[in-house]
């Protein structure tokens, strides 16, 4: 067996120049700053600390630039996976406790092992070349699929949005009665934080469609909760990140 084929990315650096070293590098500092913290909501989409989404958007990315079959191909966490995690936790039991109530430590254990099993089956797929069968799907259930995400995802950051205290259930009705019956609760800060920065997003996105919008109102609207100190108000903030 040549080397090439269980490297596939030798041939690429045989041809590797100084001006594809200062490309890569402008994409990387590109991507980088917007991956981050899109990398940390989807964590919290799946009701895990925003450190886990550090985590899984470094090694995948690594992975799939050096042994991925398509140079555009997006790796690393997704909404959709996102969702459905939380939906696991969320709906299965052990020993009479939903995994989502369970301590942090614990229900990583459960996540780990089903972030491995699905590795697995993937790997599985992927050798068993299975994957012409997404060819099949037709456009309506995607377009189904998407949409309802979509909503399902949104709903789910209301309670966030709103500030309103308490573990975010499963499934779009459960949500939205759960903000419903909250809305007394209601955090002014938290409100006010998520429209300044929608509002920054927009406004800033005038100044030209190659300005980094969301980032720059990201970056404002933290220095501003950081400034005015967002939580001794009630804003739950992300704090320290662990570095192992």
């Amino acid at each position: 067996m040549r080397l090439s084929a269980i490297f596939p990315f030798l041939s690429t650096l045989k041809t590797y120049s100084p001006r594809d070293f200062k490309a890569d590098l402008t994409a990387a500092l590109t991507v980088t700053p917007m991956a981050v913290p899109q990398a940390m909501a989807y964590a919290i989409i799946a009701g895990v600390h925003p450190q886990y989404g550090i985590y899984a958007c470094m090694l995948p990315v690594v992975m799939a630039a050096l042994w991925g079959s398509s140079r555009f191909m997006a790796a690393g966490p997704t909404n959709a996976i996102s969702m459905v995690l939380f939906s696991t936790m969320a709906t299965i039991s052990v020993g009479g406790t939903l995994i989502i109530n369970m301590p942090e430590e614990i229900r990583m254990t459960y996540i780990f092992g089903l972030a491995l099993f699905c590795g697995l089956i993937q790997v599985g797929m992927g050798l068993a070349r299975l994957g012409d069968l997404a060819n099949f799907i037709s456009h309506s259930v995607m377009v189904a699929f998407t949409t309802g995400a979509a909503l399902l995802i949104g709903m789910g950051q209301l309670k966030t949005v709103f500030g309103i205290p308490g573990p975010k259930k499963a499934g779009f009705f459960h949500q939205m009665f759960d903000v419903l019956h909250g809305l007394p609760q209601l955090n002014e800060w938290c409100v006010g934080l998520a429209a300044l920065t929608i509002a920054l997003a927009l406004s800033l996105k005038r100044i030209s469609h190659r300005f980094p919008a969301s980032l720059a109102a990201l970056a404002l609207v933290t220095a501003a909760s950081w400034y005015l100190e967002a939580d001794k108000h009630g804003v739950p903030l992300v704090g320290a990140i662990p570095s192992v």
